[in-house]
């Protein structure tokens, strides 16, 4: 179900004018209207819209539910084997549509200006070289990165701006990708590195945020070497 599918039902479940959420109390009880939305988006349940909210509606205002006690146990053990199976579906449809993408990325990009492809399947290029020490695995790194997704909407899924400070990092602490970049890169240097998923999070994926079988491209710079 889209979020703006939700909107819709909600709103025809309900059948009441839009709060104005002029007072605090409205603006709190909206806000957690969004957390539990959210929530229910993440179960990836299928739901009857109007039905959840006559039982949202009947529960917070005392009212006797409609199903006996037998009924609720029977219902609540089917959603959640349908939410298990539905979860297990988008997964492997995931998995392969990204692992699709990443490996026509992989493909394409090896033949790019400036691209090596190391033994490992990382591919990396130069954006700004310099001469200064490399790290070796004992060392701490710090650096700024942005990351995104092959195959996903292009936005940044994570970075150190987002966090408002760079990264502080073991070189051989992260992710297997992140142990071999280190290791190519000279202090102030800029990569960027195409990171396949046996190097990067395989086929359990980074939830909320990577995919299963995911490529991941990261921009890196090197800010910091320290033991």
């Amino acid at each position: 179900m889209t979020h703006l599918a939700f909107i819709l039902l909600f709103t025809a479940a309900t059948a009441q004018t839009a709060p104005s959420l002029g007072t605090d109390k409205e603006r709190d009880s909206y806000a957690l209207g969004q957390d539990v939305a959210e929530s229910l988006k993440q179960t990836e349940a299928d739901l009857d819209v109007p039905a959840l909210v006559q039982g949202l509606r009947d529960h917070l205002e005392g009212k006797p539910s409609l199903l006996s006690g037998a009924e609720l146990i029977k219902a609540r053990t089917r959603a959640q084997g349908s939410m298990l199976q539905n979860r297990e579906k988008k997964r492997a449809a995931d998995a392969a549509k990204f692992g699709k993408a990443g490996q026509d990325f992989l493909a394409k990009n090896k033949f790019e200006k400036g691209v090596v492809t190391t033994a490992s399947g990382l591919q990396y290029q130069v954006l700004t070289a310099t001469t200064g020490p490399r790290p070796g695995p004992a060392n701490r790194v710090v650096f700024d990165y942005k990351a995104t997704v092959v195959g996903g909407t292009g936005v940044e899924f994570d970075s150190s701006a987002s966090r408002g400070k760079p990264a502080v990092v073991g070189v051989s602490d992260g992710i297997k990708g992140w142990t071999e970049a280190f290791q190519l890169m000279t202090l102030g240097s800029t990569y960027r590195f195409a990171v396949p998923p046996q190097l990067a999070y395989g086929a359990q994926g980074l939830p909320g945020k990577v995919p299963a079988n995911a490529t991941v491209v990261y921009e890196i710079t090197l800010r910091e070497v320290a033991k």
